[in-house]
């Protein structure tokens, strides 16, 4: 996976992404799209946000996608938003989350697939059109 969209597509996507994640969290609470869809977004939009601004290759940055979002699951889990004395923010609260699940994981392992697949095809498709004779 070396071949790479170029910078400008990464930093439409995170846009594109955030504005989805956004209107999820406002104006979606039902038990499939906002707990399942948001949280593969997440992963996906911290990956666009970071190729859109560094020359990283997609499967290392797809990693450290895959670690923050983890990281974030886990401060969940041991309730650091509240432990912190964060919970009077409303901006910690949405960005930090409150409540650990082990869906979240799943959902976000979903995410790093997808990314993975996305990448993986483009640089494969990149890699036949170079193959192919001129003419």
């Amino acid at each position: 996976m070396s071949k790479r969209f170029p910078r400008y597509y990464y930093l439409v996507a995170t846009l594109v992404i955030f504005v989805t994640e956004v209107v999820i969290a406002l104006y979606v609470n039902d038990a499939v799209i906002r707990p399942f869809l948001g949280d593969v977004l997440a992963t996906i939009l911290v990956y666009t946000f970071i190729m859109g601004v560094s020359n990283g290759k997609p499967l290392p940055v797809a990693s450290l996608a895959l670690f923050i979002s983890f990281c974030v699951e886990i401060a969940q889990f041991f309730e650091l938003v509240y432990r912190l004395n964060l919970d009077q923010y409303k901006f910690a609260l949405v960005v930090l989350g409150t409540s650990f699940s082990l869906w979240d994981l799943v959902m976000y392992c979903l995410g790093f697939f997808l990314i993975c697949v996305v990448e993986w095809y483009y640089a494969f498709a990149k890699a036949e059109q170079s193959s192919l004779p001129r003419q």
